[in-house]
């Protein structure tokens, strides 16, 4: 039987013209993907109310989303700071945040000074990981 890595994931672009009609709880890290649900999905013709309120259902998800980022970019980044790279990385690959890594890497490559074979052997599994992403942003930081 074919494996589910066998079947061509969609390709969402990082730009384009229109709305990706993303559901914005799958940025959210998967413990917090529960408590985030709600349940309800904006129908085709709405309100304003209903607009603001769909609108404002997307704006908790995204706020949470970029707090819950900013904070363990901030853990790595004090970590890092210390000059402890390595638990750093680790640190960001028990999170299982794809975005934290993202970020990382966006970083790093800008530097390729940083970069010890160590970084690599940590790093590679998640970046078998972004490259199976349906999102064209993590795949366009592992090609780099």
């Amino acid at each position: 039987p074919p494996s589910p890595l066998d079947a061509p994931l969609e390709l969402i672009p990082e730009t384009r013209d229109h709305p990706a009609g993303l559901d914005l709880d799958e940025f959210l890290p998967k413990h917090l993907q529960d408590t985030m649900r709600l349940g309800i999905h904006p129908q085709p013709e709405m309100s304003e109310s209903e607009a603001m309120s769909a609108i404002m259902r997307g704006h908790k998800s995204i706020v949470t989303v970029l707090s819950h980022r900013r904070k363990n970019m901030c853990i790595i980044l004090a970590m890092w700071s210390s000059k402890d790279s390595r638990n750093a990385l680790e640190q960001a690959i028990h999170m299982e945040d794809q975005s934290v890594i993202v970020d990382i890497l966006n970083v790093i490559t800008l530097k390729p000074a940083v970069w010890t074979l160590d970084m690599c052997q940590i790093l590679l599994p998640c970046i078998q990981d972004l490259l199976q992403s349906k999102y064209e942003s993590p795949k366009c930081v592992t090609k780099v």
